[in-house]
């Protein structure tokens, strides 16, 4: 599992010093199933989910399963791909790895997931190095036929800075045409419940010409103020988590891997997997010099009190001193 969770803390690491050079980009990491034939030659609605998944929940589940039912039934005769991306970055705020999981645990959670509930279509689970859409749209084109139709799937908190004009430098109604090449199915949540809201919302921002590309999707009443942040602060507090939010499969994987526990010793452990990647990479070393440094670094973390808290503390205020020192130390002892 460690091999893997480097794995995909190293492409990710690497995804994102790829922003300055080749701006946004969507890697791939995964699919299921496996073999589903050559893109190249066989067209596809995509219909894209970006966000956390930090963890799965039922939410996800049913959102993704009432969109992709929308989707087939509007457009029958079109073969759907579900593409789920793990945003590296926020518009709000700096994602913090001590309040989260690695990425790796994410994507190892996504594919049991998805291997035991099948959606009746492929997904792809992926990787994307922007937060904003208005880039994910230049990002899905990179990397998918543009002959494609690609549909973006996402809850109306989302929505709200889609068309919010602070996340933008350029007034929002030059943006709009360019931010509706896509289509948008948006999830009933907050104050807006009904189509006839979700219409009132629309016409704030939008021109009729522009209303045939979103569809409103009403959620279950008891999904949707379900957040997957509830869920991490209740397993961080050793806080029984309501079952019914997350499928079983999961629920299985955060109790053996304690995902979210705050005792020194995990935090210390997912800072040191981050932070000696990120050093790595930027040395221009290989990913397996990384997992050498980590299989030594990691158990001597586990018991030495010291270290852990030395490494919280120095992670919180942005400083890399005595983890830079360890890694300069362990590299210089296997090269």
């Amino acid at each position: 599992m460690l091999e893997k969770v480097i794995e995909i803390e190293w492409k990710a690491q690497d995804l994102q010093c790829r922003y300055n050079n080749s701006g946004p980009l969507i890697e791939q990491i995964t699919r299921i199933p496996p073999d589903i034939g050559t893109e190249e030659t066989r067209s596809f609605n995509y219909l894209i989910m970006q966000g956390s998944f930090d963890p799965p929940t039922v939410s996800h589940l049913e959102l993704l399963s009432k969109a992709i039912d929308l989707r087939s039934k509007s457009s029958p005769h079109e073969m759907s791909h579900l593409i789920l991306l793990l945003s590296l970055s926020h518009v709000d705020k700096k994602l913090d790895v001590t309040k989260r999981s690695l990425l790796g645990h994410r994507v190892v959670m996504l594919e049991k997931l998805f291997s035991e509930f099948d959606l009746g279509l492929p997904i792809t689970i992926g990787l994307s190095n922007v937060a904003r859409y208005i880039e994910l749209i230049t990002a899905s084109e990179k990397s998918l036929n543009k002959s494609n139709n690609v549909t973006f799937i996402m809850g109306m908190d989302v929505f709200e800075k889609v068309l919010d004009p602070n996340y933008y430098s350029k007034p929002l109604e030059e943006l709009i045409p360019l931010i509706f090449q896509t289509n948008y199915i948006v999830a009933g949540r907050k104050e807006v419940f009904s189509e006839k809201s979700f219409s009132s919302f629309l016409n704030k921002y939008l021109s009729a010409a522009f209303h045939v590309q979103v569809s409103f999707l009403l959620m279950p009443e008891h999904l949707r103020f379900r957040n997957a942040t509830q869920i991490r602060e209740r397993f961080s507090k050793d806080l029984p988590s309501q079952e019914k939010d997350i499928h079983p499969i999961i629920l299985q994987y955060l109790k053996e891997n304690n995902l979210y526990h705050q005792s020194p010793e995990w935090l210390a452990t997912k800072i040191a997997i981050q932070t000696i990647t990120q050093l790595t990479l930027t040395a221009n070393n290989d990913q397996i010099l990384a997992q050498k440094i980590l299989k030594v670094l990691l158990p001597e973390i586990q018991r030495n009190e010291t270290l852990q808290q030395r490494l919280i503390d120095e992670y919180q205020t942005n400083k890399n001193v005595e983890i830079s020192k360890k890694w300069n130390q362990i590299r210089k002892s296997i090269s």
